[in-house]
């Protein structure tokens, strides 16, 4: 097994919120940024916007904590696949959000530039 799993689950939580932020909040947080209709079409405004944001933000890595957490109970072999399969996925996202951004008219070719 690698020396990562053997970080504290706080340190392998950070690395969840980084790929996280890359992978989930920046995308969607420039989604409903540039296009406010969506709360303004429904009446949202203050404090709702703000929870939105923060569940963007945090909510993915903290669902990933939780599995991170249930899987270090298991063992330490669930808690290594459990923890690559998470970094593998935001790794990938991320890879997609740059790619995409790389190759904006292209999405097939932003895929296979991910792979």
């Amino acid at each position: 097994m690698s020396g990562f799993d053997q970080q504290p689950l706080w340190k392998r939580f950070l690395v969840l919120c980084a790929l996280s932020a890359t992978a989930v909040a920046v995308p969607l947080l420039d989604l409903y940024g540039t296009t406010p209709e969506v709360f303004v079409a429904n009446r949202v405004s203050g404090l709702p916007i703000l929870w939105f944001a923060l569940g963007v933000a945090f909510g993915p890595p903290l669902v990933g904590l939780a599995l991170l957490a249930l899987a270090s109970l298991v063992g330490p072999r669930t808690s290594h696949a459990v923890t690559l399969v998470l970094v593998a996925i935001g790794g990938v996202g991320t890879g997609l959000v740059i790619t995409r951004q790389a190759i904006p008219n292209n999405t097939v070719v932003a895929i296979a530039a991910t792979a």
